[in-house]
This record gives structure tokens, C-alpha cells and sequence, in this order.
């Protein structure tokens, strides 16, 4: 399949390729001010997959409406993807969709729906966008190591008309003399230093709609005829992580073990949709395709200050480390960690302390030198951590298998806070500077912990299973994905601002500058959204501030939540204490009456009314009461047999 879709991208020199599936990225035209069709030198080619929508015009508000919600269906459907959110709305973004559409298949640009535009959708090979295959993070010249990106080049080096493939030297898959010749020639015709070698701004013109063929011609206007800007940006399939270096963001794709289903995105936020860069390939090595590690899957991304970090975790192999350079989109390490252990258990944390990268395998998280990529100690942190590292100046913070895992970086010393952290839930973490955070999705709460005193204070409620949290010195912010808002919290009172509205289901969130970006996981796209004037009216209490500190360490979804100071579960020998005595009691009082007599002892009897109670309250049914199995049995709204 992907030879012939090469093979397509050949036949066609001066026609965009057309994209197999909408997860790919694509590179957006935006509508010229202009209104004359640009002359077309070539038959479009015709789509792997035919779409052949079929809609009227019509005139009823109703319609009109259904109209545009299909319009956009269809355009997102062939890869369009620049509708933005698909709403039946004709708004800003659907309207720069219509006269991409109308520029690339010669029909009037006007951004309005037609009779005409419609007829064309009908056809079976409309002309869709340029979907560029991804950068490999690292320069291609002769006599580097060579893969299927040599075979992309080739394809469109090809297409432009500055390869030729009947040449007895052509080889679509090795960087020959002959294809280096064809990359000097391209670089010359677009005012690039003609070395030969395919870097990253190499790559992203010859991908580009704007690429000049062999001819000297392009069927684009200059990019200073347009003026559009977007606060949507359209993004790749499951984006899970987003950074800003300063310059750029960056937007973290994962969706598989394949290299290819893991992705990185290099936004500028100064640039239009056009001006965006290709996607870059981070998990593959320089190793030929044939012999690369089977598991290229990315769970975590960080910017240090200087490159990127990624961790890729252990699955058949051992855990990997990635770093790579902002500029230049090139890899600096690439390399293994804790290999030393055998059969282990992939952690899926990263997280920096200022000096030092840290990333979790096993159940013990790893301190990794940064300009050698070795490791040089590690800490116990136990299992099933994940997600990016909060770092208070001593501690380390992050989601672990029951609620908050941390550790001390200077050495095996206490955590303020520690022993309550596994009380927080097991979800996002920010740190404000005196507390540490985490979202609750489930109780659709923000959650605190005071690390100094050691205590838990009162939840913030917010919206709907908030899913991602970031601090920007003054203001936390949470984005909430159960009803596709973010807000605003002022950790020092809990006092919320007003919901934002953004895309379907919000997910990773950051502030840069007066602007919070947010990706929108649901549409696949990028939100940019001004807070410069973002006021939250602080509540002040009148007998103490909010949130406030408990006097005991409980986790309050009640005020009388008694505290839970360990896992309670059936092991041998058994686990006996008045933990365990007023879980049973709480449980008889429910009428889990099987469990006999509250002796404090967890026997198999316990173990079954747990069971029990976990299924009738729709909770994991693993007998193990943690944090969350804890606080619905003491919350008054306990369901019993």
C-alpha cells in the first residue's frame, strides 16, 4: 500500500497527493485575497478511497443548516481538516475549508457555498490536500543510513520533475549522487544553501504546497498574497501531550507501537496554517526499518530549557530516552536506560528537577545525565507510575498505582507530605509553589495537598471530569473534558473564574504569553484562546480562606471521610489493625452482613464483602480498598446489597 501511494505521488508533479485517511496531517492553504482560480498544469489524481457525498441546495434555515453540517462532514471526511469544529456553523475556519476546496479544484474562490461547489464535492476525484510524509529527526545526505523516508523523497524529488526515473542510476531507495544532484537542484531553485543534505527546512519545502517544480513553476500564490490567521490548528490522530520551548509548541502524538503512529508536531504560533512544518518521527532509530525495535510508543514529552525529552517504555525491551533539538528537529540521544533488569514492568513518568532527567521503569524512577543520556542512581517510587513529573525543588511528584507517587531527588530522605500523597487521585499534577494538585475526574474536583504542613484541604469543584491542570504563577488552570470548558482556580482562595468554552474534550493545557492553548481531543485541533483579560472574582470566606486545612489528613469528599493510612486487602499472613475494624463495621452498618463479626482482621470474609460492595457501587472490583473504595464507603451515599 505504501509503494503505491507513492507511486501516486509520482504520477502527479504539480497535484497535491491525496490523503488515505483524515488521521494524517495536513498542510492548509489559506484563501488568497485574490479571486482568480490558479492555473492548473496537471489532471488532479484521483483518491485511493472514493467519497461521493450527496446533498442539495436548499433554502430553509433548517436545511440550511443540515447543509452546512454535511458540507463540513464531507470536507473534514477528504481531509479538510481545517473545518475546525464540525457544527453546521459557516464560521471563520469552515469558510477558509470551502476556499481551500474551491482553489485547488479551479472553482471561484469565495469561501461561500455554491451549486457549483457542490457538484464538484459529488465528483469522484475532487483534488485534496498535500499530506506530507513525517521529517525523520535527522539530516539525509549520501552515504547516511538510509529508510522508507529516502523512499518519500525520492516519490516527491520525482513529482517536481528533478528526478527522473528512467535514469538507469535512480534508486527510490537509496540517497545516491543522482539524488543528491536533484536536492541541489531543488535547493537552488528556492534560494536554499545547495549542500545536498535534507534537513528539517529542506524537508518541510519540498513537502511543501509551495514547492517550485523542475519547470520553475507552482500553482500557489506567494505566500504574501495571503492574510489569515487561525486560533485552530488541525492536528494528527490521539494527541496526548503538548510543550513550548519558547518559540514553538509542540504537540505530542501516540496511538501505537509503530514509529508511524507516533508523532510530533512543530507549531508556530506566529504562522499561519500554511507555514506549519511537516510532522516529525521521534521513536525510530537509525537502524533499517526491517530491523527496528517493534515498540516505538511515546507516553511522555518535557522541554528542559534547551531539547525535548521523550520516553518510550519498556514493553519487550528496555526502556528508551529521547532528546531532541527544538531547532533543527534533529535527535541528540537516542538510547536505552535500565537495562539491567530483567522482566521488568514499563513506568510511563518523565520529569526534570533543574539538573538532572528523570524517568520511571519498574518501580524505580531513574536519574539520567543530559548530555550522555546514562544513567547514574535510582529511587524507589513504586508501580504504575505515569505522566509527566511535578517538581516542588525537592520532591518529585507524579500518578502512580494508588493515587500520587514521590520521591526526594537529593536522596533517599522523607517528602513533606508523603505518606498522604497516595490519598490524592491518580491524575494530573501541577504545583502552585506551596501545594501540589491533582484532578479528580471522577468526583469532578481539584484536589491539594499543603506540602509544608503535610495535610489535605477541602476539593475545588469544577466542571466535568477535569482531565489536565497547568500553573502560570498566578492562576491554575484545569481543562475539563466532560463538558469541553477550561477555568481558571486562584489556588490561594479556591475561587474560580468563568468557564471557557473550547473544543470536544479537552486535554493536555498550557499558558504561553496571554494566550492558553489547549488540545482538543475530540476534533483534533490545536485551540489557541486569549486570557489576557481573564478576571476571577476572589470569594473571601468569612470565618477562614478557601481551600482550607483540615486539622486532620482525610481525603474529604465528606468532612467526616476518616483517614485511610494504607491499602486494606485479604494477604497472608492477614492484615489486622482498627483500620481494618471500622471498614467492617461500615460495612455491616451497609448490610454486608456476610462478613460476621468486625474483629479487625481481614480474612476471606472481608474480602468478599468488599467484593461485593465494589460491584453494587460500580467500582474495580479487585478487593483492594484504596483511596477511591475508601471514600465511597464513608461518603453517605454507599449503596448497599
Amino acid at each position: 500500500m505504501l509503494l503505491l501511494l507513492l507511486a501516486a505521488c509520482a504520477s502527479a508533479p504539480d497535484a497535491p497527493t491525496p490523503t488515505e485517511t483524515p488521521d494524517n496531517l495536513v498542510i492548509a492553504t489559506d484563501p488568497p485575497v485574490v479571486t482568480p482560480s490558479p492555473t492548473r498544469t496537471n489532471t488532479p489524481v484521483p483518491p485511493t478511497e472514493e467519497i461521493s457525498p450527496t446533498f442539495t441546495i436548499t433554502s430553509t434555515a433548517t436545511e440550511a443548516v443540515s447543509e452546512a453540517l454535511i458540507l463540513e462532514q464531507h470536507l473534514y471526511a477528504l481531509g479538510f481538516v481545517e473545518v475546525g469544529l464540525v457544527d453546521g456553523i459557516i464560521d471563520d475556519q469552515t469558510t477558509l475549508a470551502i476556499a481551500h476546496f474551491q482553489w485547488l479544484n479551479q472553482l471561484p474562490i469565495t469561501g461561500e457555498i455554491s451549486p457549483e461547489l457542490m457538484r464538484t464535492l459529488e465528483q469522484n476525484n475532487p483534488v485534496t490536500p498535500l499530506v506530507p510524509p513525517p521529517f525523520p529527526a535527522r539530516t539525509l545526505a549520501h552515504y547516511l543510513p538510509s529508510g522508507i523516508e529516502i523512499n518519500f523523497l525520492s516519490a516527491r524529488l520525482d513529482g517536481l520533475g528533478y528526478l527522473d526515473p528512467g535514469d538507469p542510476a535512480f534508486d527510490p531507495f537509496d540517497f545516491n549522487t543522482l539524488t543528491q544532484a536533484a536536492v541541489q537542484d531543488f535547493q537552488r531553485a528556492h534560494g536554499l544553501n545547495p549542500n545536498g543534505m535534507v534537513d528539517y527546512p529542506t524537508w518541510n519545502q519540498i513537502f511543501s504546497p509551495l514547492a517550485i517544480n523542475a519547470s520553475g513553476e507552482t500553482r500557489f500564490l506567494p505566500a504574501d498574497e495571503w492574510d489569515w490567521s487561525t486560533v485552530l490548528f488541525p492536528l494528527l490522530k490521539d494527541p496526548i501531550d503538548l510543550a513550548f520551548d519558547g518559540q514553538f509548541l509542540w504537540v505530542l502524538h501516540s496511538s501505537g507501537e509503530s514509529a508511524f503512529d507516533n508523532q510530533l508536531l512543530r507549531i508556530d504560533p506566529q504562522a499561519g496554517l500554511v507555514n506549519q512544518g511537516t510532522p516529525i518521527t521521534i521513536g525510530k532509530t537509525d537502524m533499517p526499518d526491517w530491523e527496528m525495535p517493534p515498540n516505538s510508543e511515546v507516553s511522555a514529552m518535557l522541554f528542559d530549557g534547551n531539547r525535548l525529552w521523550f520516553l518510550i517504555p519498556r514493553s519487550d525491551g528496555p526502556p528508551q530516552i529521547i532528546s531532541l533539538i527544538p531547532g533543527s528537529a534533529e535527535k541528540f540521544l537516542h538510547q536505552t536506560f535500565a537495562d539491567q533488569l530483567e522482566g521488568g514492568f514499563p513506568g510511563r513518568a518523565l520529569g526534570f528537577d533543574g539538573n538532572r532527567i528523570w524517568a520511571t521503569d519498574d518501580n524505580r524512577a531513574w536519574a539520567i545525565n543530559r548530555q550522555t543520556g546514562r544513567t547514574t542512581h535510582s529511587f524507589e517510587v513504586g508501580w504504575v507510575t505515569r505522566g509527566k513529573m511535578t517538581f516542588d525543588g525537592r520532591c518529585m511528584w507524579m500518578a502512580g498505582q494508588s493515587g500520587l507517587a514521590t520521591f526526594h531527588t537529593g536522596g533517599n530522605y522523607p517528602c513533606p507530605g508523603d505518606i498522604h500523597a497516595y490519598s490524592m487521585p491518580s491524575d494530573d499534577v501541577a504545583f502552585d509553589g506551596q501545594r501540589i494538585w491533582s484532578t479528580g475526574e471522577r468526583w469532578d474536583s481539584v484536589y491539594w495537598l499543603d506540602i509544608d504542613a503535610g495535610v489535605m484541604g477541602v476539593p475545588v469543584t469544577v466542571g466535568g471530569a477535569p482531565s489536565a491542570l497547568t500553573y502560570d504563577g498566578s492562576i491554575l488552570w484545569v481543562s475539563n473534558r466532560g463538558d469541553n470548558t477550561v477555568q481558571g482556580i486562584d489556588p490561594t482562595t479556591g475561587s474560580l473564574g468563568p468557564v471557557i468554552p473550547t473544543g470536544r474534550q479537552p486535554s493536555a493545557i498550557l499558558r504561553e504569553g496571554d494566550n492558553l492553548w489547549v488540545i482538543n481531543a475530540g476534533d483534533l485541533t490545536l485551540q489557541r484562546i486569549n486570557v489576557a483579560d481573564y478576571q476571577i472574582e476572589i470569594i473571601q470566606p468569612t470565618v477562614t480562606p478557601t481551600p482550607t486545612i483540615t486539622l486532620t489528613p482525610t481525603l474529604t469528599i465528606t468532612p467526616t471521610l476518616p483517614p485511610l493510612t494504607r491499602n486494606l486487602q485479604l494477604t497472608s499472613p492477614q492484615m489486622t489493625g482498627d483500620d481494618v475494624r471500622l471498614l467492617q463495621n461500615q460495612l455491616i452498618d451497609l448490610g454486608y452482613e456476610q462478613i460476621g463479626v468486625a474483629d479487625g482482621i481481614f480474612g476471606p470474609l472481608t474480602d468478599e464483602g468488599v467484593r461485593l460492595f465494589q460491584t453494587i457501587n460500580d467500582l474495580t472490583v479487585d478487593g483492594i480498598v484504596g483511596p477511591i473504595t475508601w471514600g465511597v464507603l464513608f461518603s453517605g451515599e454507599a449503596l448497599g446489597p
